[in-house]
């Protein structure tokens, strides 16, 4: 049972996405209705129990179709996957199912309405054209970095439009956000698969332009943290902001140096550790999602949130307590040979 459940992660690439891109998807409606501005029909621990629904299973579905798309040339560079070895049809039934229970759900969350129609199905169409042919806007250089970014971050933000109002201002500055977390981490992606995408005559922008597409990385990463900046004096005092900055630098360095001590590379360029990513889908998510349960009393929803941050947590915190390790045992080691 728990191989099988292995599997069916390693099958959706759960790794790769659910602490990722579902946290800071989650603190949108949360931000909003701390504000003020979320203008929903009901529940709002229902309205993000649905809107998990949605983008749990849009994630699962967009990754799928990628792999679906990319297995003669996963198998050129030697990847393994699940999914190379499933008959077709049962593959596309898989995709078709993720699909509907995607749209299920984004109907409980936003309900029926041409608006929402729309951006649906433009939101899929654009998480399948970044791998699918003849469209395969992975291979399409920055167009294919915009578009990806575009698809997976902006588009299911963009089905709140209606209920948040399109002359907010923070509303424009998180889409913003999004989109240039997105392109961080595509190109991230990208840099690291750079090799593989070589062997398997995958043309990527970062396999074209490998240079430019880290330095693309270190300015999306200054901008994220001053818009950042700028949607927090929305909604939190600066005394507020200046002390969890502070806090924040604090974990940031020993990360960073974490990564270097460890694994001896640049950490703005590994998926062992993104730069602010603790930041947007552990810090922020789990504040915003334990304010809600507060102003709701709901003590379900503030321990669901708990476990559901808590892995996270553990292997960010994890890499720090590592390096600590490894500087123990290089000092003991140094101590031991003086000692002879």
């Amino acid at each position: 049972m728990v191989d099988y459940i292995g599997r069916a992660f390693d099958f959706f690439r759960f790794k790769d996405w659910f602490y990722s891109k579902v946290p800071s998807f989650l603190s949108l409606p949360c931000l909003f209705y701390l504000l003020g501005s979320l203008e929903i029909h009901g529940n709002i621990i229902r309205h993000l129990v649905y809107s998990f629904g949605f983008i749990f299973f849009y994630m699962a579905f967009s990754y799928v179709v990628n792999d679906y798309s990319d297995i003669e040339q996963d198998k050129a560079c030697g990847k393994n996957k699940i999914i190379a070895s499933m008959r077709k049809s049962v593959a596309l039934a898989i995709i078709i199912a993720l699909l509907c229970f995607s749209a299920l759900f984004a109907v409980f969350a936003f309900g029926v309405s041409i608006y929402t129609t729309i951006t649906l199905v433009v939101t899929y169409l654009l998480g399948s054209f970044y791998s699918i042919r003849p469209f395969r806007y992975k291979e399409r250089g920055f167009i294919g970095l915009l578009e990806c970014s575009f698809a997976q971050r902006c588009m299911p933000a963009l089905l709140y439009l209606p209920i948040i109002s399109f002359r907010n201002s923070v509303f424009w500055l998180v889409i913003v956000l999004f989109f240039l977390i997105g392109l961080r981490y595509i190109l991230i992606h990208q840099v690291i698969d750079y090799e593989n995408d070589v062997k398997s005559e995958i043309h990527t922008f970062s396999g074209n332009h490998l240079n430019a597409a880290k330095l693309m990385v270190y300015c999306c990463f200054f901008v994220e943290l001053v818009i950042t900046v700028i949607i927090a004096t929305f909604a939190v005092p600066l005394s507020i902001i200046a002390i969890f900055l502070t806090g924040y630098i604090i974990i940031f360095a020993l990360s960073a140096y974490s990564v270097k001590v460890l694994l001896n590379t640049n950490c703005f360029l590994t998926f062992h550790w993104v730069p602010l990513e603790d930041l947007f889908n552990i810090y922020i998510p789990l504040s915003l999602i334990l304010s809600v349960a507060y102003r709701n009393n709901s003590l379900l929803l503030g321990i669901a949130a708990i476990v559901y941050f808590l892995p996270a947590f553990y292997m960010k915190l994890n890499l720090i307590i590592n390096m600590f390790k490894v500087k123990f045992t290089e000092y003991k080691a140094v101590n031991n040979s003086g000692g002879e």
